[in-house]
This record gives structure tokens, sequence and C-alpha cells, in this order.
């Protein structure tokens, strides 16, 4: 039973690790967006700000995601009550 532990605990590594890199990408495309908002055009400008919430939306729910994953794992919140 100990290495079907191992496998789930490494699926959920994989996948932890795979929702903090996609919230890395979009952080640093919000970035790109909010620096190119400041020199479009306006017709330009309102495309921008849509994107800009729907990044902000996709990011708050990758946190979200994050937060839960790590609460699932005794290992990985025993670790943030320590880094708090």
């Amino acid at each position: 039973m100990k290495p079907q532990a191992r496998a789930r605990r490494a699926e959920a590594q994989v996948e932890l690790n795979e929702l903090v890199s996609r919230r890395r990408q979009l952080v640093e495309i919000l970035t790109g967006e909010k620096n190119r908002l400041q020199t479009a055009s306006p017709t330009i400008q309102k495309h921008i700000a849509s994107h800009i919430v729907w990044l902000q939306i996709e990011i708050e729910s990758l946190e979200q995601q994050i937060s839960q994953a790590i609460k699932a794992n005794p290992d990985w919140a025993e670790t943030a009550k320590r880094v708090e």
C-alpha cells in the first residue's frame, strides 16, 4: 500500500507543480497586458481590459486550487503553517 501512497503523492505533486506553473504563466501574461493597456488605442484597450479581468479570475481560481491541494496534503499543510 505504501507504493500506492507514494504514487498518489507523486501525482499530487505533479498536479501542484502544474497549477503553480500555470499561475506563474498567467501572472506574466497579466503583467504584459497591463503594460499594453497604457499604450493601446481606446478600441484595443477595451479588449485588453476584458482580457485582464479574465486573467484575474483565472489566477484567483488557480490560487484556490493550489490552496486546496496544500490543505489536502498533511506534509504541505504543515510546511505552509511554518511559512506563514
